[in-house]
């Protein structure tokens, strides 16, 4: 935003006291904020953060381009703690090298506008929105992770104090346009603290640590397109071969030995 304002500034200066044909206006376009890598990162936490969800400003194509969507109802807190143990367990799973991870800021705009006369907030949003947004937007693959509370919860006539443990569903998909559904769907239910006389919910971010683990050694990449992964098949089939070689020599050798000491010992014998 820092850099966008004066921009638009500067721009509505300049239109003001120069002719129409002075060329083409500023134009505002949803970034491509790929998800960096946690360890390279510095600093105060909530710069961490940001450069771990900053807009790298890298060339995408040739890799998979994978979206997330992370969000709540309006009574859950997703705080940074949250947000780093699940951005750095998924730069951890999906290496750099294979995928680009997207902040999928434009796949929410498409969400929101598809349902708007619904009346629907992100996390109520259905397989077949998901599908359509992420084929609008052109990514590979769409993860959403969602915090919800049970569709019964009702925070404004519960009472309970401050503190008082809550259950918060962690709601995980991942959505193939390619197959046009979800290729993984799982609710996994973890733990909140009660904030505001129960308005607000802080999550439990070991848990949270512990779920976004366990959903994600669901998945299993498969490299077997990739030139890099043919090389290592065959690297690993050729030294394979030379270890094989090599025993098989080394048990021919000692054969060899034993014979040659037991015609020593006959020699020795006779004598």
């Amino acid at each position: 935003m820092k850099k966008i304002l004066p921009v638009l500034t500067v721009g509505a200066l300049l239109l003001g006291s120069c002719p129409d044909n002075i060329g083409e206006a500023a134009r505002l376009t949803i970034a491509n904020r790929e998800m960096k890598d946690p360890a390279s990162t510095a600093g105060p936490f909530a710069e961490r953060i940001n450069a771990i969800l900053g807009t790298a400003g890298q060339e995408i194509s040739g890799r998979v381009k994978l979206g997330i969507l992370l969000h709540s109802d309006g009574h859950i807190l997703v705080d940074d703690n949250v947000k780093k143990v699940i951005y750095q367990r998924l730069r951890n799973k999906f290496p750099k090298q294979e995928f680009a991870i997207i902040k999928a800021t434009d796949v929410a705009t498409v969400l929101l506008e598809r349902s708007e006369s619904k009346k629907k907030m992100l996390p109520e949003m259905t397989e077949s929105d998901y599908v359509f947004a992420t084929r609008q937007m052109a990514y590979d693959y769409l993860m959403v992770i969602s915090f919800i509370h049970d569709e019964h919860w009702n925070a404004p006539v519960m009472k309970a104090t401050e503190g008082a443990e809550e259950t918060v569903w962690m709601k995980t998909r991942l959505i193939d346009p390619k197959m046009g559904g979800y290729l993984y769907r799982n609710d996994f239910a973890v733990s909140g603290t009660s904030m505001k006389n129960h308005v607000r919910c802080r999550l439990e971010v070991k848990q949270v640590d512990n779920v976004t683990r366990e959903f994600l050694d669901d998945l299993s990449i498969d490299y077997r397109d990739e030139d890099w992964y043919q090389q290592e098949l065959k690297d690993t089939a050729a030294n394979k071969a030379k270890e094989e070689e090599a025993a098989k020599a080394k048990q021919e050798e000692d054969a060899k030995r034993a014979h040659e000491a037991s015609i020593d010992a006959i020699l020795e014998g006779a004598l």
